[in-house]
């Protein structure tokens, strides 16, 4: 298992390589990159690109890929995903999916403010090593 701050992934991962995979994504026509700045250090990010469920081909949807704020900005989370939902709806998609990783050692804390923003709890993810 590693770890982004103190959040668990058991996927093994390389900042530089997340670093890569968002600037390309960038140049992606079907993704959008939002970033919150302090002084010129990224303090959050939000990443999300077009695309449909596998069950509904026709329905165009807005995913969020990644999303991450420093503790101490933690207000700018919403506004970021306000952001992604501003882009979807610009696109003409009526529908954005948001994701909440759970925390090491504590309740996960975006769950309750996805909720809050009117997102409804639709599935859940499960990791198993083998």
């Amino acid at each position: 298992m590693s770890f982004i701050g103190r959040l668990a992934t058991p996927v093994q991962h390389d900042f530089d390589e997340l670093v890569e995979v968002a600037r390309r994504l960038t140049l992606d026509p079907k993704a959008v990159v939002f970033l919150v700045d302090d002084d010129s250090r990224a303090v959050g990010m939000i990443i999300g690109v077009e695309t449909s469920p596998w069950f509904s081909p026709q329905t165009r949807m807005a995913v969020e890929l990644a999303w991450w704020v420093d503790e101490t900005h933690r207000g700018q989370g919403i506004r970021l995903v306000k952001k992604l939902e501003a882009w979807a709806k610009e696109r003409g998609i009526d529908r954005v999916a948001m994701s909440a990783i759970e925390t090491v050692g504590r309740e996960a804390t975006a769950g309750p403010i996805i909720e809050r923003l009117g997102y409804t709890l639709a599935e859940r993810s499960f990791f198993k090593g083998i």
